[in-house]
């Protein structure tokens, strides 16, 4: 895994490129407001093969169980098509994963609150299925399409010991590991997921 400051800045020029709408099938979101949750939940009711972006800033740390709640009410056609883009930390020497606020608001956001295990298993499953698979970015990007915030990246955030290898001053990430663990939270996903209003 890249230093955050490479990794934001390659995020800031991904967002730049969707933004000007120079990736074909990618756009991003605006969730800020309840009519656009609204009617971002109506278009992602239709089946399209299309990533959005969903730009989590620095200021939002605390809002983690909320987003994750919104990540819930996406309807089954949502499988695999969010990216999630951590900003506001450019500026901190620290990677992503070693910063308290980034950790407890990615644990927020699969864990909710106060909900029994098997309840958090499920959440965890379900918003697990609605994030892009890094994999889906690699005949284009190659090795960087890991530093996208999608399943693997948020599963090697939760799950450091298993699946960073630290060396010295090296950090690398396990993905064979990451996506071991993937599959085996997956298997708890209820399927078809349903949209909620």
């Amino acid at each position: 895994m890249s230093k955050n400051k490479m990794s934001n800045k390659a995020e800031a020029e991904a967002m730049a490129n969707v933004k000007a709408g120079l990736v074909p099938g990618v756009e991003p979101r605006d969730i800020s407001d309840e009519e656009s949750e609204q009617a971002f939940l109506e278009e992602m009711s239709v089946s399209e093969d299309r990533l959005c972006f969903m730009e989590f800033d620095r200021d939002q740390m605390n809002s983690g169980v909320e987003f994750g709640d919104f990540l819930m009410r996406l309807p089954d056609s949502a499988r695999g098509q969010v990216v999630l883009s951590f900003s506001g930390w450019a500026d901190d020497p620290r990677e992503l994963y070693d910063i308290p606020e980034v950790i407890a608001c990615c644990e927020a956001i699969v864990s909710g609150k106060d909900l029994s295990i098997d309840a958090r298993r499920s959440r965890t499953a379900n918003i697990l299925a609605v994030l892009c698979d890094e994999s889906r970015f690699e005949p284009s990007m190659g090795p960087v399409a890991y530093e996208v915030a999608g399943r693997l990246w948020l599963v090697t955030l939760l799950f450091q010991k298993a699946c960073l290898i630290r060396s010295g001053a090296t950090v690398s990430r396990s993905i064979p590991e990451a996506r071991k663990i993937c599959e085996h939270l997956m298997k708890y996903t209820s399927s078809p997921r349903v949209a909620t209003s």
